[in-house]
C-alpha cells in the first residue's frame, strides 16, 4: 500500500519536500525495502526535483546490501542529468558494469544527455559509440543531446556528422529539436554556409540529398535566431538583416522577437555596421517587441565600435524610458566608448555612476579607466584603482604591466583575464 503513496509523492514533491521525504525514511526504515522500493523512491525524487536525495539512495541500498537493477540505475542517471552532475553519471555507469548488468537505450540516452549538460562533447561522443558496439539503435533524444554536447564543445563537424547519420536511419528521422541543435553547432563554428543547407530543409520541406525518408519539421523562431547569429558569426551582417526582415515580413509564419533583433544588432556591430544596429531599436518598438538589457548593451557596444560616445550614452539615458535596468555590462560598453573616443571626462562620470549604483567595476571597467588614467595624467585615481585590483584579488602581474608597459599592453592582458574568468552571456 505505501509504494503506491510512495508513486504518488513523486507528482506532488516540489510541494512538501521535506515532510514526504521523512515519511518516505520511515517508511522505508520500517518495512525492510527491496529494490522495488528503491525505485520508486528514486522516482519520487526525480519527479519531484530531489536530487540531493536521491543521491544518497543509491548510497543507502550499497548499505543494506540491496542490489541495484538497470532500472535503478537509469533512474539515477536521470537525477544526475537534472542536477548537471555528469561525473556521478558516468561514475554510475561504471558501477553498473561492475554489477554484471548491461545498459539500455535509457541508459545511454540518461548518460548522454547528462554529458550533454555538462559540455562534455567528447564523452557524449563516446557513449554514442559504445551504444553502437552494443548493437543498440541511439534514440533520437540521445543524438541530439550529443549534437548539443559538440556544439558547446566547439566540436561543428561530428554535430554535422550526427545530424547526417540521424537523416540515413529509417528509424531515426531528425526532429526540430535536433535541426535546430544542429543550426546551433553550426552558429558557434561560424559556419553559417552549413546552416544555410540546414534551414533550406526545414523551409522546403526536403532533404537535399533525397536520403530523408520523413518531411522534415517546420522551422521555428530558434531556428530563425540561430541562422541569423550563425551569419553574423560568418560578418555576414546583410544576410542576418535579410532573416529578420523576413521574419517581419511574416514571409516564414514565424514572428521576430527580442532575440531576433539582439542576434542582428550584434552581426551588425560585429561588422562594424553600428548605424545599422541603432537603426533596429526603432524596427523592434516598431513592431511592438520590448527591448531587453542584452539589445541595449549591445546597441552601446555598436557605438563604441563607432567611437560615438554621445549615442552611446544617450543610449544608456533612454533606457529607463524603455523600462530596462543597466547593468554592469552596460556601463562598461559606455565606459569603452567614452574612453576610444577620448571623452575622458564622460568616462569618469560614469564610473562615478557605477559606484553610486552599486555596481561593481570588474577587470574590464579598471583596464579602460587606467588607461584613461595614463593617457591623461590622473595619477592620484589610478593609484586608486590599482589599489581596487589588489583588493578585489585581480592577479597584481596586470597592475605590473600596466606600470612597466602602458595602458595599451595592459588593457590588452586584463581583457584576456576577462575572457577567461567570465564568459559572455546571451
Amino acid at each position: 500500500m505505501w509504494r503506491r503513496l510512495l508513486a504518488d509523492l513523486g507528482m506532488t514533491w516540489a510541494k512538501i519536500q521535506s515532510q514526504r521525504l521523512e515519511t518516505m525514511s520511515r517508511m522505508m526504515e520500517a518495512e525492510c525495502p527491496n529494490v522495488a522500493t528503491y525505485a520508486l523512491a528514486l522516482k519520487a525524487c526525480e519527479q519531484g526535483d530531489l536530487w540531493p536525495a536521491g543521491f544518497g539512495l543509491l548510497q543507502q541500498m550499497r548499505d543494506v546490501a540491496v542490489h541495484p537493477n538497470t532500472v535503478t540505475y537509469n533512474t539515477f542517471i536521470s537525477l544526475c542529468t537534472q542536477a548537471n552532475r555528469w561525473a556521478d553519471a558516468v561514475a554510475a555507469v561504471h558501477r553498473l558494469h561492475e554489477d554484471a548488468l548491461r545498459p539500455t537505450v535509457i541508459t545511454y540516452g540518461s548518460l548522454i544527455a547528462a554529458c550533454g549538460k555538462g559540455s562534455e562533447a567528447t564523452k557524449a561522443l563516446r557513449f554514442v559509440q559504445e551504444m553502437e558496439a552494443a548493437k543498440l539503435q541511439p534514440s533520437v533524444p540521445a543524438v541530439t543531446s550529443a549534437i548539443r554536447a559538440c556544439e558547446q564543445g566547439g566540436l561543428w563537424q561530428d554535430a554535422l556528422r550526427l545530424f547526417q547519420r540521424l537523416k540515413t536511419e529509417d528509424a531515426l528521422p531528425p526532429d526540430l529539436r535536433a535541426y535546430n541543435a544542429t543550426l546551433s553547432a553550426s552558429e558557434k563554428g561560424a559556419k553559417w554556409g552549413e546552416a544555410l543547407e540546414v534551414l533550406k530543409e526545414l523551409e522546403e520541406g526536403a532533404d537535399s540529398s533525397g536520403r530523408l525518408k520523413v518531411k522534415p519539421p517546420k522551422p521555428d523562431a530558434i531556428s530563425y535566431n540561430a541562422i541569423i547569429t550563425a551569419c553574423g558569426n560568418g560578418l555576414r551582417w546583410d544576410l542576418s538583416l535579410m532573416f529578420l526582415q523576413r521574419l517581419r515580413d511574416a514571409a516564414t509564419g514565424v514572428v521576430a522577437d527580442v532575440i531576433s533583433f539582439n542576434a542582428t544588432a550584434s552581426a551588425c556591430e560585429r561588422a562594424s555596421q553600428w548605424l545599422r544596429a541603432l537603426a533596429l531599436l526603432d524596427d523592434l518598438l516598431e513592431d511592438g517587441i520590448q527591448p531587453d538589457v542584452i539589445c541595449c548593451n549591445t546597441l552601446i557596444g555598436a557605438c563604441a565600435t563607432g567611437l560615438n560616445w554621445q549615442l552611446a550614452l544617450a543610449m544608456l539615458q533612454r533606457m529607463p524610458e524603455l523600462k530596462v535596468e543597466s547593468e554592469q555590462l552596460t556601463y562598461r560598453a559606455a565606459l569603452l566608448a567614452a574612453a576610444r573616443a577620448d571623452a575622458w571626462s564622460k568616462a569618469l562620470v560614469l564610473q562615478d555612476d557605477m559606484r553610486s549604483a552599486s555596481l561593481l567595476l570588474d577587470a574590464a571597467c579598471h583596464s579602460t579607466l587606467l588607461m584613461v588614467c595614463q593617457q591623461h595624467d590622473l595619477g592620484p585615481l589610478e593609484e586608486q584603482l590599482l589599489q581596487e585590483l589588489s583588493a578585489e584579488g585581480q592577479p597584481t602581474i596586470y597592475a605590473a604591466v600596466f606600470q612597466l608597459e602602458g595602458p595599451t599592453r595592459s588593457l590588452e592582458a586584463l581583457n584576456s583575464a576577462v575572457l577567461v574568468r567570465q564568459p559572455v552571456s546571451q
